[in-house]
């Protein structure tokens, strides 16, 4: 039997300097970085997908023979949900430059991680900032907390974009489809 008391038993894990959070937030933080790709990529799909639709209906079709005056309608609304879906796509991938109030003194920056930021102040100014400013883990940590919920803003706008982008697409497909079919149906 040991001696020791039961506190000293405690799992090796919950010591101060053990890297899990900072390995839980790294994760994290590649987690949001992929899928900013996944929306890029997904907006570039959307946009090669309604262009090669778009090239085969202006090229195989001469709309002003081919197209019975019914069908102006629904080929309209298609053309103008197409155009929306498109411009939104476009959004998710267009880099977003604002230009942000550069605090004067660097120790007021938003966000050290983040290029939109750091880039406004010299490199040896923001090296020396940062290597004074994450000098532990709690610094290191509450960095990337901040790059971490930043970049989860940028998801979320670029997200509600690709949705809308995604939902454009298709009622522009479906509407004059269904429209379609009721005209040919109907005498």
């Amino acid at each position: 039997m040991s001696n020791t008391p039961p506190d000293s038993k405690l799992p090796a894990t919950a010591s101060k300097d053990d890297h899990d959070v900072i390995y839980t937030l790294r994760t994290a933080h590649q987690n949001q970085t992929q899928l900013v790709i996944m929306a890029d990529k997904k907006a570039h799909i959307l946009i090669g997908v309604i262009s090669v639709i778009l090239t085969i209906l202006f090229t195989k079709f001469d709309l002003q023979s081919d197209l019975r005056a019914s069908f102006i309608l629904p080929f309209a609304v298609f053309l103008l949900l197409e155009v929306i879906a498109v411009v939104l796509a476009l959004l998710v991938i267009i880099p977003s430059t604002k230009r942000f109030n550069t605090p004067p003194d660097i120790e007021n920056m938003a966000n050290p991680l983040f290029f939109g930021f750091f880039t406004n102040y010299p490199q040896e100014e923001y090296v020396d900032f940062l290597l004074k400013r994450v000098d532990d883990n709690d610094a290191a940590r509450r960095a990337l907390v901040t790059d971490l919920y930043q970049i989860g803003c940028i998801l979320k706008k670029k997200y509600r974009l690709l949705r809308y982008s995604y939902l454009s697409a298709t009622i522009g497909i479906l509407v004059p489809l269904l429209t379609g079919l009721v005209i040919s149906f109907t005498p």
